[in-house]
């Protein structure tokens, strides 16, 4: 059986700098890799289930990577003298189960160390204190929210709606539909709107109303469980959705035309093409970094800038792997994850059978 790993994004970072690494899954869940993951790390090969994507390559962080299929790296392993340096980092998560159960009928991989993306970015730190900013709100008594596709918003979010109404009842709550906005105002929203991919829709959109109008954005499965005037008092906020990544749809906000949400719109362009092969936090990470942030699952505070740790509007994980409430959470993202499809999203629950026997490094 393989030798599943239980670390948090730090902890696997360091570790995978003096290992001879090689990532699992040439999809979509590798870019997430690339941009979290393996911008320190060398990466030896990719190993894919595909056999016409052997003998491609791949860039990574100036590295080009071949990719190689799974009988050429279980023969490598078998034959490598020191498999203690050798270290496999599986990048889906959907699918994440269903590999290792595949792999772990390898004889010849038995002992292998292994990394599964989802279980790192559920792997979470102890909470460190920090004091919410005081002084005068300056983000506007607004909730946004988004319902698009003409279907009837379900009872579930309704609930929702009310939670956030029974908590803040002096904010506007402002929803926003076809009847009130463009939602095919640039190839990006146009494309994903033609298709029914309304959760990409939304991506931009959110950040283009917030942009024009300021307050605090929501997605309709998010549940408050607490006021959120604490949040109002810088010039903008972000929160982390797990331990690894920014989530703007378990809650964002700002002051009208911030020249940070104006730079992560900028980075959208006109990409129509790839949308769905990019993970959304691909395009807020660059921008965070170059104001100074880190990625990391803890409270940061730069020119009245916050990024809030996944505790504060994230302590739930859609695998349900985690539990990370803490004094000072504010509501639940409870993530229906629209964007999955029904055996996409039993398969993140599956995950959990592999938890149980992961052993920390």
């Amino acid at each position: 059986m393989l030798d599943i790993k239980n670390a948090n994004p730090q902890q696997t970072k360091a570790y995978m700098k003096s290992k001879r690494v090689y990532v699992y899954g040439a999809g979509r869940a590798l870019e997430s890799c690339i941009d979290i993951y393996l911008q320190e790390t060398t990466v030896e090969g990719i190993v894919d289930s595909d056999p016409d994507k052997a003998g491609t390559v791949i860039d990574i962080e100036n590295q080009h990577v071949k990719v190689i299929d799974k009988k050429q790296f279980v023969q490598f392993y078998h034959n490598c003298t020191e498999k203690e340096e050798i270290v496999l980092f599986i990048s889906s998560s959907v699918y994440a189960a269903d590999i290792v159960s595949e792999l772990d009928q390898i004889e010849e991989l038995d002992g292998l160390q292994c990394f599964l993306q989802v279980l790192v970015r559920n792997t979470f730190g102890e909470h460190r204190d920090f004091e919410f900013s005081d002084g005068q709100e300056i983000i506007p008594r607004k909730i946004h929210y988004i319902w698009i596709g003409g279907n009837s918003l379900p009872y579930e979010f309704q609930k929702n709606i009310e939670s956030w109404k029974y908590y803040n009842p002096s904010y506007e709550i402002i929803r926003w539909d076809e009847s009130n906005y463009d939602f095919r105002k640039n190839d990006y929203m146009r494309l994903a709107y033609d298709k029914g991919l309304y959760g990409f829709s939304s991506n931009y959109a959110r950040l283009d109303i917030l942009n024009q109008y300021g307050g605090i954005y929501l997605d309709t499965d998010v549940e408050a469980v607490s006021n959120l005037d604490m949040l109002l008092r810088d010039k903008t906020f972000f929160n982390m959705g797990c331990a690894d990544r920014v989530n703007m749809g378990c809650g964002f906000g700002t002051v009208s035309h911030q020249k940070i949400i104006q730079d992560i719109l900028n980075q959208f362009g006109n990409r129509s093409e790839n949308m769905t092969k990019r993970p959304f936090h691909n395009f807020i990470h660059p921008i965070l970094k170059k104001y100074g942030f880190e990625i990391i699952n803890f409270y940061q505070k730069i020119n009245r800038i916050v990024l809030y740790p996944s505790d504060i509007m994230s302590p739930l994980t859609i695998e349900g792997m985690a539990n990370n409430f803490s004094k000072n959470t504010v509501s639940i993202h409870r993530e229906s994850g629209t964007w999955m499809s029904k055996e996409e999203k039993q398969k993140a629950k599956d995950l959990n059978k592999i938890v149980q026997r992961a052993s920390n490094i």
